[in-house]
């Protein structure tokens, strides 16, 4: 296989993944919120520029799939909407009373 070859299958696994997560609800206006916010530009330019990025029409700049990776690899918040079952991991952390 010749390495533009392979650099093209990396690039659409890369694609379909990048597809994948940002298809969940919200996804997309959210990562263009966040480019928006790291680079000054509109979120509206970001959404626009995500779009075109997802529809294969504007490949993207390493520059900006680092981006785009660093943000969808950050963990989910680790807050739960109960506080009761938050505090029951907080005792561990309370120092031990004579």
């Amino acid at each position: 296989m010749r390495n533009h070859d392979r650099e093209g299958s990396r690039y659409q696994a890369w694609l379909r993944r990048t597809r994948r997560r940002l298809a969940a609800s919200g996804g997309l206006s959210q990562a263009a919120a966040q480019l928006a916010i790291e680079t000054g530009d509109d979120p509206g330019y970001w959404r626009k520029r995500l779009e075109a990025l997802l529809d294969g029409s504007d490949p993207p700049t390493i520059d900006l799939v680092t981006r785009i990776d660093s943000m969808l690899s950050k963990p989910a918040s680790q807050t739960s909407d109960n506080p009761a079952q938050e505090m029951l991991f907080t005792w561990d952390d309370l120092p031990e009373t004579p």
